[in-house]
């Protein structure tokens, strides 16, 4: 995620000196971007923490976090002010991983669930 808000970063120096930005969204922008690397950053923390320790709640969080991460990586997409080809195409690859560890994250989930449900049946 950090390569990500890096490169991110480079291109909104690059955006600001050549395209005509108006008042503040710039500054809006890029405050938006260090929020949304702060939340993926967190989800990714979270989801390797369920994954390690078997956790379901920190599965969970991590599961739920992914639309927000989401919402975020499509604000990039579709609704910035300027949009270039090469943040569509980071921003697309990004998603498509969101949505794939969502899904790796729900297959943990249940695995952790039957195990617990293994571990301790009802009598």
């Amino acid at each position: 995620m950090a390569s990500l808000v890096f490169v991110e970063c480079l291109v909104f120096i690059w955006k600001g000196s050549v395209l005509p930005y108006p008042d503040d969204i710039l500054a809006v922008e890029i405050i938006l971007l260090f929020v949304v690397g702060g939340l993926e950053t967190a989800r990714l923390f979270w989801g390797m923490k369920g994954n390690l320790t078997e956790r379901r709640l920190a599965t969970f969080i991590s599961i739920s976090m992914a639309l927000t991460s989401l919402t975020g990586a499509l604000y990039f997409v579709l609704w910035q002010t300027y949009v270039l080809y090469i943040e569509a195409i980071i921003f697309i690859i990004h998603m498509a991983l969101i949505v794939l560890e969502t899904i790796l994250a729900i297959v943990t989930f249940a695995a952790v669930q039957k195990s617990i449900n293994l571990q301790n049946p009802i009598r």
